[in-house]
């Protein structure tokens, strides 16, 4: 701790030093310092702004069948590490015309919207399957919306090196959620 205080006194008067030499006509030194700490100060929490962010995103391997359904991912990010929310939510893009074979159902309140299921399986560092989650969104032709995937609370999510994402057929959806409501 006494480390961190020298450190801290010595990065202070190097800073103030600079304000110094930056002085423009009429500022005062404590402006001037005051000038640079705060741009420094700007510049660390910006890096550590970047830092956490680029350590949120999560690798997203699209399906070819995604892919050339024209469906897309422009970023994911882990949701986090407690109890009831390990997951990823991905930014899915929808084809401007999305194919009649990727319509499940349309929805009731909106038949231009329809239903899909989709598969998000996680892979360990040995490229085997250690989480899966199904879920089944809503979307219209030329649409987009983030979409959560969350996996068990089992599920450690620093195993986890990239996930698949793909289509998975209606009655895949249901076997899976048989399983899940029976363990």
């Amino acid at each position: 701790m006494k480390t961190f205080g020298i450190l801290l006194g010595l990065t202070a008067l190097c800073l103030i030093l600079m304000g110094c030499s930056e002085k423009k006509e009429g500022d005062s030194v404590a402006r001037s310092a005051g000038k640079k700490v705060g741009s420094v100060l700007t510049d660390i929490s910006s890096g550590i702004g970047e830092g956490i962010d680029k350590q949120m995103l999560a690798d997203v391997r699209v399906s070819d069948a995604f892919k050339s359904a024209g469906f897309g991912v422009s970023t994911a990010k882990f949701t986090g590490m407690a109890a009831n929310d390990k997951g990823v939510i991905v930014y899915l893009t929808a084809p401007t015309k999305i194919p009649e074979a990727y319509r499940t159902a349309p929805t009731a309140d909106d038949p231009s919207r329809f239903t899909f299921f989709m598969i998000m399986k996680a892979f360990n560092a040995e490229n085997k399957e250690v989480a899966r989650n199904i879920c089944n969104p809503i979307f219209g032709d030329d649409d987009a919306a983030e979409i959560k995937f969350v996996f068990s609370d089992n599920t450690d999510m620093r195993l986890i090196q990239y996930f698949t994402l793909d289509f998975c057929s209606q009655a895949k959806a249901k076997a899976s959620a048989t399983d899940s409501a029976q363990k």
